[in-house]
């Protein structure tokens, strides 16, 4: 064996030893780090409704008692998006595509129920929608609520009754309709609508809450007056089950195009303090979310609301001091990641001794 190889064999024993001596716990191996988005207002409530694959969060913070849309980015921090101007008081982020173009809504003044449908993109004005509601938007820019409009602009109309609730890069929708079942849950793709099935109950209710690329959707159905999380997959209705903590409520809000799903499930009982935000795996193992946070972090998660493509994680919860909150959850290196880098790095520097050799004693170091 040359000595070249018995440097190489050296140092990668090295980096198995490194590896193998280097503790972690199961929370670090498959956890996640909890950073506050915090708030536009003082000590107000900030709810997430979506995230891109940058790690840009929509949603809603409250100023006093009104609600105002806000974009999060990494590196800027909380942003109001502001409203359609003079006269609307409140407004709502509902979705955000990879172009980092938000839809939501606006709301005059006079009305309560009302609101106009709005598109904020990047370096332009917020664009009014009047009475076209938006909920949803694509990468292509393509938008979907109570009409679909295309990635130019053209309005056109859905079928009657059809609510649109989720788009995916395929042009492909999901969403409810009425019929004499009940509230059921539609797929339209290429003009054709496709009904879904929903769990048994004396009026059959179902939601469509998100559509990934490969027509996964999910959302919740009702069953004898409880409420489940569900998954549509192939046309096939998946019951997710829940905690089972004595009361089964349980609801599915995201869904990546990795399979993973998230939402929450009811534990210990009944109410909102015992709902515990929930992902599913793509071999649909439910997991509580709040087992996976790093130790002490002092956050309770009710509800996770999306996942993006690398599985960071935007929820609702409180701290410690029982401030509700929306935080971004980013997953931890997994131990073998950090074992490869670390033999990466090992061997790197074994390497770059061996081409530079050692430096030559007296010799001046360069600025």
């Amino acid at each position: 064996m040359t000595s070249n190889w018995r440097g190489l064999v050296t140092a990668a024993a090295w980096a198995i030893a490194a590896l193998s001596t280097t503790p972690f716990t199961s929370a670090q191996a498959s956890g996640y780090a909890v950073r506050d988005l915090g708030t536009l207002g003082t000590g107000g409530l900030t709810l997430p409704y979506a995230i891109n694959d940058q790690g840009w969060v929509t949603g809603v913070s409250y100023v006093g008692d009104q609600r105002q849309a806000f974009l999060w980015r990494p590196g800027a921090g909380m942003q109001s998006l502001g409203t359609l101007g003079f006269g609307h008081p409140e407004s709502a982020g509902l979705d955000i595509n990879n172009r980092g173009q938000v839809v939501g809504w606006s709301r005059p003044a006079e009305s309560w129920f009302d609101t106009n449908g709005v598109v904020w993109s990047p370096g332009q004005p917020a664009r009014d929608m009047g009475s076209v509601s938006v909920v949803a938007i694509n990468d292509r820019g393509e938008m979907v609520g109570s009409h679909r409009v295309s990635a130019d602009g053209t309005v056109s109309a859905l079928p009657e009754g059809f609510r649109a609730g989720a788009i995916n890069n395929h042009g492909h929708v999901a969403g409810t309709m009425i019929t004499e079942q009940g509230q059921h849950v539609f797929t339209l793709e290429g003009g054709t609508l496709r009904e879904l099935p929903a769990l048994s109950d004396p009026f059959e209710w179902a939601l469509a809450e998100a559509m990934n690329d490969h027509g996964l959707v999910v959302g919740a159905s009702a069953q004898g007056g409880d409420t489940h999380a569900v998954l549509w997959r192939q046309g096939a209705l998946v019951d997710l089950g829940d905690f089972g903590g004595g009361a089964f409520m349980s609801r599915a809000y995201g869904v990546n195009n990795g399979g993973y799903i998230v939402g929450f499930g009811t534990a210990d009982g009944v109410g909102l303090g015992e709902q515990r935000a929930a992902l599913w795996t793509p071999d649909l193992e439910m997991r509580d979310i709040n087992d996976m946070l790093q130790p002490g972090s002092g956050w309770t998660l009710t509800s996770a609301m999306g996942i993006n493509a690398h599985r960071q994680v935007i929820a609702l919860g409180y701290n410690s001091v029982g401030e509700y909150r929306a935080v971004l959850l980013t997953p931890m290196p997994e131990p073998s990641t950090i074992g490869f880098l670390a033999a990466g790095m090992m061997l790197g520097l074994w390497l770059k001794g061996r081409r530079y050799g050692p430096p030559v004693r007296g010799a001046a170091i360069a600025a």
